[in-house]
């Protein structure tokens, strides 16, 4: 699908408000049950908008930065049937991280292959398990600094399948904005813009 139709789906969904968050949330695992009350959880335009994600790009093979409790690939996965193989990526930090709830997560709409992996994105081990495969979607959560930005959208885009599509999220922030901005320079893409609650960026290859 070309980024402009793409666009125009995503957009009238998202104006229509079709699915609401807690459809999507309320089957899922979370640390604690309050979270579900949450102003992002229970915003119409930050989770739905990658489950209409699902319905269109339909990949073979999805990757994913910022993994957290796998919500986010859980919900595109709930309207995509089409993953045969998922790899998940959550960055090491000195804060206390356990992948149980994103597999509990991911295992309820995925019975394909799952990997997950918590560490540094510069690991052997970590480019080893990206490079067994192109990947028909990337998708980037974390608000990074602009460096590290541009080191996950490289190796993204270097492992992506021909026709595959790069998202990114958060870019309301200046670090992610400036970096994705700079990097389809680079590219030379013309990336889209949604308005979901922290704008999200996508670039086709």
């Amino acid at each position: 699908m070309e980024l402009k139709e793409l666009k125009e789906r995503l957009d009238l969904d998202l104006e229509r408000s079709l699915v609401s968050p807690s459809v999507l949330l309320d089957d899922l695992s979370v640390i604690d049950e309050r979270d579900r009350k949450l102003s992002q959880y229970v915003d119409p335009l930050y989770v739905p908008v990658y489950y209409h994600l699902g319905k269109y790009l339909k990949p073979n093979n999805l990757l994913e930065f910022g993994l957290g409790l796998g919500l986010f690939s859980t919900c595109f996965m709930k309207s995509c049937k089409t993953v045969e193989n998922f790899l998940g990526f959550q960055e090491k930090t000195d804060k206390y991280y356990s992948d149980k709830f994103a597999l509990r997560n991911i295992k309820k709409v995925l019975n394909g292959n799952i990997s997950l992996y918590y560490g540094q994105p510069a690991d052997k081990k970590f480019f080893e398990a990206v490079s067994k495969r192109k990947w028909n979607v990337a998708i980037l959560h974390e608000e990074k600094d602009y460096d590290e930005h541009m080191f996950e959208l490289d190796i993204s885009w270097q492992h992506l399948d021909e026709d595959g599509y790069l998202i990114i999220d958060h870019i309301s922030s200046k670090n992610t904005s400036t970096a994705f901005e700079n990097f389809c320079k680079i590219e030379n893409r013309k990336p889209i813009f949604i308005e979901t609650r922290y704008k999200l960026g996508i670039a086709k290859k």
